[in-house]
């Protein structure tokens, strides 16, 4: 049936070849007007399952809460303490980006109203804002011995000269306990630790200045991240052209930055740092690699094939129907995805290396028939008829070896399974179709005959003379390589982080580097969220959740926590805090503080003020008043409360947002952790990209072993249908088993860890790997049966023709597929560079084994097909 479907083509293609090609230019056209619609996905959590608990838990927090991300807009001098130069930069620059429809908020020094909406009152507010580690620090500074060291503190600080303000502070606090109570106050909310100097975020040396941007949307929403990054770029340019002598913008890779003229002998520049430009970096990064891989492998297959083949014809024979089934697969891509992922935009650099393999294998059939007859349509037909069966299975193994991924729950296997798969079957129609009549015009209108000249022999009749004279050496060197190669395949690890899936740009790196000097910047924030019914019950969940996360500071390392309990707790949690006030002894600590006091000079007077205000505050403690949602009444609360609750029909929802340290937690968030914040809450919605990353890597590595299995008994299958003989479909797997065992004790040996995109490599390397094992056999049992004379014949010599005549085909296909898969080794993205170096170590062991331990092994088995025949010796072998 495939033989008959095959001569079909060939007698239509040669019958009537405009009219194909008529045919095929619609579809083509078609195609690229589906095409124009195609966009970039750079969102990894887009790419679970829809059932997924993280996925849903995470998607839900975004409709409940709105976007997690932040940037910082860094202001940096090129010289320290530069304050006002950075002050007014950063001034001039939040005016100008006051824009609702991008930012939500721009935290750059401490909010005035905030500050006196906080202040406002604060003894009433103080005594029901207080944790037990707020109470914990204030008893420590009551100890007897603590008093006194505060004391002689302050006694070096007043014998400094000083303004009567400060001195007035100092007096009345002179325990240093405000500091711990005010914090509850006017708290910095945000990613990290931001000490005030001037009431503004600023570095120590004076060289920088923080600026927290909160966008409206995340930055997986590319298109929202494009029209933001131009909007502050823009907002950029306008400042410069209003005040040249200011601002003077300048665009680094990744990171946008501008820098201004002398400022007080320095100059500023303000760069951004975050997920929404390194978002957008990434996206723009995969469109210039899908550009460069597609150009550099498509010239350079050309390229070699037109070095091998030595015909320029090779250019429009071979170059019109790869562009074709190209433009088709990302045509039907666009129909039925709609996007290309970080898993699936390399796939049109594979589709060159592996598409133009059928192409090669027909040509090479072609040319080697037309120097038996002058007759181009027998030579086509021959070359299509014999040649097309060992194509078309290579290419269904391939296919199915691609579909295989359908099966897995993660979403980029599934999309890279039908991309790559349609994809497949479109190049092996567009090769069926264009390329028999593109033949045919050229041999019914051209003047001249195609070229004959003579085929490079790549030297593999020397190697055929080497592994058919010592097989049994070729195999023992073999099995010794596979056995080294896969213990250290054992070792390979995979490699959770995200973030070593970028390639930043060397500015951009030094950029956080300089950050990350004067300020402490987060890790990926980890974002927990407690429900209730009422309004209180979810306060009460959340108190118990800061609780929980305040106890685990000890053994976890914690940058910072930004949570509704600083400023809304609920009214049980007040209520302790108002007893805590209560439980003070005043008169005992009047007693300490003045037996203290005199032995440094102080008098009583000194202190009165001091007592008289802690007295003060248990008296508002006794008045229970609490601090509830409902009673305020200032929109600066107001607006800050609906940051952390969202009120839906079943309840309340509270988010909190906790950041480690930068270096930590980028793989895995602790499980220990998680479920020592759950005590005393309950249930918990735990979400964030480490989470994300987890949930992946369980997802990716199940999917794994599942694809592996699939697809090897799908490959199997098929090749049993094909040689009809179990020994033979075995014998074929032979190349890709040690393909495969080599490329992943490579990987150890390289230091290359699996992640979340190289791993896609290995069900690949089964279905590109088995074609060579595929032809080599095809050939070598067919060269067999057109034997008239067999009994006269080893099968060296058998194998010595699969070897010279079809090897050549071999060689250049695999080397085509290492091109195509070459070029992804240069890109930008490290996931997809690694991904590109894997595939072409598989496909050159693969390669390396059809060639040498495959036809060993027919040399041994197909003798008397005995596993003894192995160890033992023939009359014409030297071991």
């Amino acid at each position: 049936m495939r033989r008959a479907f095959l001569k079909l083509i060939a007698t239509i293609t040669y019958k009537a070849p405009c009219v194909v090609l008529c045919v095929v230019a619609i579809i083509t056209i078609c195609a690229i007007v589906a095409l124009l619609s195609l966009h970039i996905e750079t969102d990894m959590v887009a790419l679970l399952p829809e059932e997924s608990p993280a996925a849903i838990t995470f998607r839900n927090a975004l409709r409940d809460f709105g976007a997690f991300d932040y940037m910082l807009a860094v202001v940096e001098a090129s010289k320290p303490h530069q304050e006002p130069a950075l002050i007014h930069a950063a001034k001039t620059f939040a005016r100008a980006i006051d824009n609702t429809e991008f930012i939500s908020t721009v935290d750059y020094k401490l909010d005035p109203e905030a500050k006196d909406f906080y202040l406002q009152n604060a003894d009433e507010r103080i005594v029901s804002l207080l944790t037990d580690s707020d109470w914990t620090k204030i008893t420590e500074k009551l100890h007897s011995d603590e008093i006194y060291r505060q004391l002689v503190r302050l006694k070096h600080r007043l014998l400094t000269p000083t303004t009567p303000k400060i001195r007035e502070n100092l007096l009345a606090d002179p325990l240093n306990i405000s500091y711990i109570i005010r914090q509850r106050l006017v708290h910095s909310r945000g990613p990290t630790k931001l000490n005030l100097r001037r009431g503004y975020f600023l570095s120590s040396d004076g060289k920088m200045l923080l600026m927290v941007l909160k966008p409206r949307k995340p930055s997986s929403d590319l298109v929202f991240t494009a029209k933001l990054m131009k909007f502050l770029n823009q907002t950029r340019d306008t400042i410069q052209k209003r005040l040249p002598s200011f601002l003077d913008s300048e665009e680094d890779n990744g990171a946008h930055t501008s820098r201004s003229a002398p400022v007080q002998d320095s100059q500023i520049r303000i760069s951004f740092v975050g997920s929404h430009p390194e978002a957008l970096n990434d996206a723009r990064m995969i469109r210039k690699d899908l550009y460069n891989t597609l150009t550099t492998s498509f010239i350079c297959v050309l390229a070699l094939f037109i070095f091998v083949f030595r015909r320029l014809d090779a250019i429009y024979f071979v170059g019109l129907p790869l562009i074709v089934g190209i433009l088709w697969t990302l045509g039907l891509t666009s129909l039925c995805i709609g996007r290309l992922t970080i898993v699936t935009f390399a796939f049109g650099a594979v589709l060159i290396g592996l598409g133009i393999d059928f192409a090669i294998h027909i040509y090479n059939r072609f040319i080697e028939e037309l120097k038996i007859s002058d007759d181009a349509f027998l030579a086509l037909k021959t070359a299509i008829v014999e040649t097309g069966e060992g194509i078309f299975t290579g290419a269904i193994t391939t296919a199915v070896a691609f579909y295989g991924l359908l099966f897995a729950s993660f979403k980029g296997f599934q999309e890279l399974g039908f991309v790559a798969g349609s994809g497949i079957l479109c190049c092996l129609l567009s090769i069926y179709l264009v390329l028999p009549a593109l033949m045919t015009i050229r041999a019914r209108y051209a003047q001249a005959k195609l070229s004959r000249s003579p085929l490079t022999g790549l030297g593999l009749r020397h190697v055929a003379h080497v592994v058919l004279t010592y097989p049994r050496s070729t195999i023992a060197l073999g099995l010794i390589i596979t056995t080294y190669l896969a213990f250290h395949a054992l070792s390979v690890s995979f490699n959770e982080d995200f973030r070593a899936l970028r390639q930043p740009s060397p500015q951009y790196l030094r950029l956080r580097d300089r950050l990350e000097r004067h300020f402490e910047l987060p890790s990926n924030q980890v974002i927990a969220i407690v429900s209730g019914s009422s309004v209180q019950e979810a306060l009460e969940k959340n108190d118990a959740l800061y609780d929980n996360i305040e106890e685990a500071h000890d053994t976890y390392d914690i940058l910072s926590c930004d949570s509704l309990r600083t400023f809304l707790p609920s009214i049980k949690t007040q209520q302790r805090s108002q007893q805590l006030i209560l439980s003070l002894d005043i008169d005992a600590l009047e007693h300490a503080v003045l037996s203290q006091g005199r032995k440094l000079s102080f008098t009583p007077e000194t202190f009165q003020p001091f007592l008289e205000r802690l007295r003060l505050l248990q008296q508002h403690a006794r008045q229970e008043n609490f601090v509830e949602f409902g009673s305020v009444n200032s929109p600066i609360f107001k607006r800050l409360v609906w940051k952390y609750m969202y009120r839906s029909s079943r309840g309340y929802r509270i988010v909190t947002h906790i950041y480690p340290p930068s270096g930590t937690w980028h793989e895995a968030v602790p499980i220990e952790f998680l479920h020592s914040l759950k005590k005393d809450v309950g249930h918990i919605d735990f979400t964030g990209v480490a989470i994300i990353a987890r949930e992946l890597e369980k997802v990716v590595k199940k999917d794994l072993a599942y694809i592996v299995i699939v697809v090897t008994l799908s490959v199997l299958l098929i090749l049993l249908f094909h040689f009809r003989s179990i020994s033979r479909a075995i014998l074929s797997l032979i190349p890709v088993l040690c393909g495969s065992l080599w490329m992943l004790g490579s990987m150890h040996i390289l230091g290359i860890q699996m992640n979340f995109l190289n791993i896609i490599v290995m069900p690949m390397i089964i279905g590109i790997g088995v074609d060579s094992g595929i032809h080599i056999l095809q050939r070598y049992y067919a060269a067999i049966a057109q034997d008239a004379e067999p009994q006269h014949r080893k099968n060296s010599d058998h194998l010595l023709t699969a070897i010279e005549n079809t090897g050549r085909a071999v060689v250049i296909t695999s080397l085509t597929t290492i091109i195509g898969f070459g070029s992804l080794a240069f890109a930008s993205f490290r996931g997809i560079r690694e991904m590109g170096i894997l595939s072409i170590l598989g496909v050159a062991f693969c390669l390396i084994a059809a060639l040498t331990i495959l036809p060993a092994t027919l040399k041994i088995w197909e003798r008397r097909k005995r596993f003894t025949d192995f160890v033992g010796i023939e009359q014409d072998e030297i071991r």
